[in-house]
């Protein structure tokens, strides 16, 4: 046992020393000093000359947390250095490269210069923008000028573009979709908000907007209403229910049957079928049909 103790103790403590002084001299010291220590605390003759020294002994357990805690140290310390040594890196080559480019361009600078003024000229503005953009950290008030130009010219022509694609989606939108011709002449009052044309096509679609809403909300009240008037058990009309065991000879002989309505706006008709005893106590089917309103009253019995 003690052998096999003693071999993973050389083994790990050999790893770590090896690892640490791998980042140390390939990276930096940072991230390999834990896992040098790790290793100090593993390798046999120098964890008992450290002992000895300062008769300071770890636990099992307390050796294993500090290797942990040492080892996630590492790992940052190692991301950390990675980022900035990347970092550099990157710089270098952006500085390389806009040292090239620099190079380039006062080479090229008349040919570069004119090929973007013919783009501008044959409305290829992206073109243009795009050739002279890789070259925007140059101090040129030449090419600067062109660039901005080149700008203002794509973003008045994506406005046109962006203008003709509304005005053509508008077009296939049916005038009562409210919601979706308010959005677009939303947009077109964005992109021209001196437009007094749309922005009265946009107050009159937020105006309808507004009304359907009403009108929805005023739909779902009167929905509800009604719905409240009959049992969620039985579908029967409670209202009309109660008139009909009130001209009963045996209201506690009421069974229903069927209850059917008919909405007509302003009010509803209802039809109750339903079975009960009669003056001779015999069990009839009758029916029973009344003009109810729209909260429930029971108005008149039709027949």
């Amino acid at each position: 046992m003690g052998f096999v103790k003693s071999f993973f103790s050389w083994l790990f403590g050999l790893i770590f020393l090896f690892a640490g002084i791998g980042f140390a001299f390939g990276l930096s010291i940072l991230p390999g000093l834990p896992l040098i220590v790790i290793s100090f605390l593993l390798l046999p003759p120098i964890r008992k000359t450290f002992f000895s020294f300062t008769n300071i002994k770890f636990p099992g357990k307390l050796k294993f947390f500090v290797t942990v805690l040492l080892i996630v140290l590492s790992v940052v310390l190692f991301v950390r250095e990675s980022s900035i040594r990347l970092q550099e890196h990157v710089s270098q080559v952006q500085a390389e490269e806009l040292l090239e480019r620099t190079d380039y361009f006062r080479v090229n600078r008349d040919k570069i210069l004119s090929s973007a003024e013919a783009d501008i000229n044959a409305g290829e503005y992206q073109t243009a923008v795009n050739k002279l953009y890789i070259y925007i950290a140059i101090e040129d008030a030449e090419l600067s000028e062109l660039l901005s130009e080149a700008e203002v010219k794509l973003k008045k022509l994506n406005e046109i573009k962006k203008k003709e694609n509304i005005l053509n989606r508008l077009k296939s939108i049916p005038e009562s979709d409210y919601l979706k011709n308010r959005e677009l002449y939303q947009q077109l009052v964005n992109m021209y908000p001196d437009d007094t044309k749309y922005e009265t096509k946009l107050e009159y679609y937020t105006k309808k907007q507004a009304e359907e809403a009403q009108k929805q909300q005023a739909a779902k009240t009167r929905k509800t209403s009604i719905e409240a008037q009959f049992s969620s058990w039985n579908g029967a009309h409670r209202n009309l229910e109660k008139v009909i065991k009130q001209s009963m000879n045996d209201p506690d002989s009421f069974e229903h049957v069927e209850t059917t309505s008919w909405d007509f706006g302003d009010h509803l008709v209802v039809k109750t079928v339903f079975r009960g005893k009669n003056a001779f106590g015999g069990v009839v089917i009758n029916s029973i049909k009344a003009k109810v309103s729209l909260e429930g009253t029971v108005y008149e019995i039709i027949e």
